[in-house]
């Protein structure tokens, strides 16, 4: 009121002010949540949930709407790779890992399925030197199948074919 101002324009002014503060804090948490290491979904969608509240714009709320975007495309590559792994299968591995790198996965979230790849392929590999063994019926190269076979994990019944 010392400005001359009437107490319904001061009020206006303080309504503003304090819509402003509510959106300087929105964006604050917006740019919490997006700057995280490693980013929290739930805290993302919640700080978007305030600006919206708030009255940010939509082009200040978009980055946090593509991040969220990203991070659901990274979970659901990840849940991929994952099923992949327990699978077992290698074609179905490969797709994911490349699922996973067309997502932004870093190297160390397709560690798994690239790991499997390798056993999958060591196996496959002892499974066929015991099906050469057998074939030959060569005491020493059965003998050596077999010990490499149990040293990548082959079944018990894959083994005992060659006992």
């Amino acid at each position: 009121q010392r400005a001359g101002l009437r107490d319904e324009e001061l009020a206006a002014a303080r309504a503003l002010l304090h819509e402003e503060d509510r959106k300087a804090v929105a964006r604050q948490k917006l740019a919490e949540a997006l700057g995280a290491k490693d980013r929290n979904l739930a805290r993302i969608r919640e700080a978007i949930a305030e600006g919206e509240a708030a009255g940010l714009t939509g082009s200040e709320l978009d980055e946090a709407m593509q991040a969220i975007k990203s991070e659901e495309r990274k979970a659901a590559a990840r849940q991929r790779l994952k099923e992949a792994v327990d699978r077992g299968d290698v074609e179905e591995l490969r797709a994911a890992i490349k699922n996973g790198e067309a997502a932004g996965l870093r190297a160390k979230d397709l560690l798994a399925a690239q790991k499997a790849i390798v056993e999958l392929g060591k196996r496959a590999e002892a499974l066929a030197n015991i099906e050469r063994a057998i074939i030959t019926e060569d005491p020493n190269l059965l003998r050596s199948a077999i010990n490499a076979g149990e040293r990548v994990g082959l079944s018990a019944k894959d083994i005992d074919r060659a006992r």
